[in-house]
C-alpha cells in the first residue's frame, strides 16, 4: 500500500461475505454490471470527495465465510471505521451481525466508530428485524445505525452521510497518513 501524497488519503476497506452472495452486491455496486464468478478475495477502488479532500479507498472483498476469519480478524487493529451491513428480512442475519460485533470488540481499537447498515429497509413487509432492536445495540456500542434500500448502492448512500465525515475525521485526528475503513456484510 503506498503511503498518503497530499490530498489523498488511501484506505483500505474490507468487505466479507457471509456465503449468502453478497459478492454479487458488492460487484453491482463497483461496476453497475452483473457479476459472472465467485472469488475468494477481490478488490475494489473507490473514490471519494471530502472537505475539499480526495479520499481513495481500496475495497478488499475478503470472503467472511467461517473458514476465512482467520484472515479478516487482522484486518481490525488498523480500522477507524467499522461498517456491519445485516439484511432487515433475515433474523438469522441480524444475529449473524452480532457475532461480528463481538469480533469488532475483540480485535478492533477501543476508539473505532462503528456503523450498523439494515438493507432491505424497503422490503417493509418482509422486516424481520425492527429498526428499534438494531437502534438498542448501536447505542449499546456507541454505534450509529440506518437503513438503506434494495437496489440502491450501498456506497452511494454511505458516502453521501454524515457518518462517512465521522470516519474520516477520525482517521485525520490522529494524523494518520491510512485511512482504513472495514466493512462487514452479512447477509444476502
Amino acid at each position: 500500500m503506498a503511503a498518503a501524497v497530499e490530498q489523498i488519503i488511501e484506505g483500505v476497506t474490507n468487505l466479507n461475505i457471509v456465503d449468502q452472495g453478497k459478492k454479487n452486491r458488492i460487484q453491482v455496486s463497483n461496476t453497475k454490471k452483473p457479476p459472472f464468478f465467485y472469488v475468494i478475495l477481490a478488490k475494489k477502488i473507490r473514490t471519494v470527495e471530502q472537505d475539499g479532500n480526495t479520499i481513495k479507498i481500496q475495497i478488499w472483498d475478503t470472503a467472511g465465510q467461517e473458514r476465512f476469519r482467520t484472515i479478516t480478524s487482522s484486518y481490525y487493529r488498523a480500522a477507524h471505521g467499522i461498517i456491519v451491513v445485516y439484511d432487515v428480512t433475515d433474523m438469522e442475519s441480524f444475529n449473524n451481525m452480532k457475532q461480528w460485533l463481538s469480533e469488532i470488540d475483540r480485535y478492533a481499537s477501543d476508539n473505532v466508530n462503528t456503523l450498523l447498515v439494515g438493507n432491505k429497509c424497503d422490503l417493509v413487509a418482509n422486516r424481520a428485524v425492527p429498526f428499534e432492536t438494531a437502534k438498542v445495540i448501536a447505542t449499546s456500542l456507541f454505534a450509529v445505525c440506518f437503513y438503506v434500500a434494495v437496489g440502491a448502492l450501498v456506497e452511494k448512500q454511505l458516502f453521501t452521510t454524515p457518518y462517512w465525515r465521522r470516519f474520516h475525521l477520525n482517521a485525520v485526528n490522529k494524523k494518520n497518513s491510512k485511512f482504513v475503513l472495514l466493512i462487514k456484510y452479512t447477509y444476502i
